[in-house]
């Protein structure tokens, strides 16, 4: 499966839970609670999720696929985005406005150095370490910091979809992919553009 498949299929299932506005709310929670496709506990979740991947990335094992992990891991956090908020935590990232996960995160170190320290000690391993389910996990407890400061959060899950499914290739797939969240989160480019232009207006 490409990324770009990966990606399409995420927001498929995202269209699936949300519902226009009209969430179901129990997929919303089982896909919070779980920690992996194969403990989520609802039929409509395996039904949201596996009904849009495409034929070949699903698992004739029992072993997630790479497809299966890697939307999996993006749904989850899109569920901890998604709680008490209505309006769609998923949107799409367009040139002007980089609505990648890493960038929304690295917009928030400039909110207060308490948080700044916080954001930066759950991250660490995320960046440093090349591990899909660590890295899930991690950003569950980054997002969940996030929320206590964003109302309304707006993130590209399906691109994270594509990441976590890039990552989970090779070590040197990893480490780019690593590189990439880096570059998004320490310089976040409507953040910094702004501080620069603060900057050379003196």
């Amino acid at each position: 499966m490409p990324t770009k498949e990966v990606k399409y299929a995420t927001l498929r299932a995202v269209g699936r839970i949300y519902r226009n506005g009209a969430m179901n709310k129990a997929v919303l929670a089982d896909f919070r609670n779980a920690t992996s496709i194969d403990k989520l506990r609802s039929q409509d979740s395996l039904e949201a999720i596996l009904s849009s991947l495409e034929e070949e990335d699903l698992s004739v094992t029992g072993n997630p696929s790479k497809g299966e992990k890697a939307a999996f891991g993006a749904l989850h956090l899109y569920a901890i985005a998604q709680q008490r908020q209505i309006a769609s935590a998923l949107t799409l990232t367009k040139k002007e406005h980089d609505t990648s996960l890493f960038a929304v995160l690295g917009k928030l170190r400039y909110v207060s150095d308490e948080l700044r320290i916080s954001l930066d000690r759950v991250l660490k391993p995320v960046l440093t370490r090349p591990n899909y389910e660590m890295a899930v996990r991690e950003l569950s407890h980054a997002l969940k910091i996030a929320k206590q400061h964003v109302q309304n959060m707006n993130i590209d899950f399906a691109q994270l979809a594509g990441d976590l499914y890039y990552m989970q290739y090779s070590l040197q797939s990893a480490r780019k992919v690593q590189l990439l969240w880096a570059q998004k989160y320490y310089r976040p480019y409507n953040v910094v553009t702004s501080e620069e232009n603060k900057e050379n207006a003196k």
